[in-house]
């Protein structure tokens, strides 16, 4: 099942259940339902400035973040807890990954890592870790 958020326009098949927006809080229901958080985007220029709260959400509650990999302060802040999406011909690598996480699929390993996410995201995906990084950006402004 793919459940899809904050896309007003598509409609819900077979497969996928478009959720249309949700308040924050309401995202969690089906977050614990899911393996995967798909956070990949063809390229566009201000990727590697951004850094999509989503991800970190997707942690906590271990959803195994799939980002593309123009995202880098996510790559950086996630490591080896993320799956990366080569950015360069974008659809056939994002259709590849996710062909492979479809047929490839292994619940106990999944379960495995999901576990260490979890355990990596509370202890260093969390505003007091932050909190250096944000000061410098202030004190640059």
């Amino acid at each position: 099942m793919l459940y899809v958020i904050d896309d007003e326009a598509l409609e819900s098949r077979r497969n996928i259940i478009s959720l249309g927006c949700l308040r924050h809080v309401e995202i969690y229901k089906y977050l614990v339902k899911s393996h995967y958080g798909l956070l990949a985007y063809n390229r566009i220029f201000f990727h590697e400035y951004t850094n999509l709260i989503r991800a970190y959400m997707f942690s906590h509650v271990g959803v195994i973040p799939v980002i593309t990999s123009t995202f880098k302060n996510m790559i950086n802040d996630l490591r080896d807890y993320a799956i990366v999406v080569p950015a360069d011909d974008f659809a056939s690598h994002l259709i590849r990954t996710l062909n492979s996480l479809i047929k490839d699929f292994n619940y106990e390993e999944f379960l495995y890592k999901r576990e260490k996410l979890i355990d990596y995201a509370h202890k260093n995906l969390v505003g007091e870790k932050q909190e250096p990084q944000i000061l410098d950006v202030v004190k640059m402004v």
